[in-house]
């Protein structure tokens, strides 16, 4: 689990621009926290991206990036779910993109797909 929480932690960064890249192309949304009165948006990345309403928080809101599983989570679902056995262990890093229509969602698999 260590070994695979290492690989994750280097792996984390390449996964956010991916999906950023896909979330542009896709017209793809993010959960975002507002400052001023708490709640959750989404934002339309295309949008932040042109400084509309920026990731960085400028614009009142700030994007809730998936990050990696817990530790504690990840082994709960090991010996729970998976028999101990470690490889079945998916979902370290995790990102989520929001779509307006299925057409974003075919666009987002699109470039996915590449």
């Amino acid at each position: 689990l260590d070994q695979l929480y290492v690989q994750a932690t280097c792996l984390e960064p390449i996964l956010l621009g991916k999906v950023r890249e896909w979330a542009a192309a896709s017209g793809g949304c993010f959960a975002a926290r507002r400052r001023s009165g708490g709640g959750l948006d989404y934002v339309r990345f295309d949008a932040c991206s042109s400084g509309a309403a920026r990731p960085d928080g400028a614009d009142g809101a700030d994007i809730k990036w998936g990050g990696l599983k817990s530790a504690h989570r990840a082994i709960e679902k090991v010996i729970r779910a998976y028999g101990q056995d470690v490889s079945r262990l998916l979902d370290v890093c995790r990102q989520a993109i929001v779509f307006d229509s299925l057409r974003d969602v075919s666009a987002c698999l699109g470039a996915i797909a590449g």
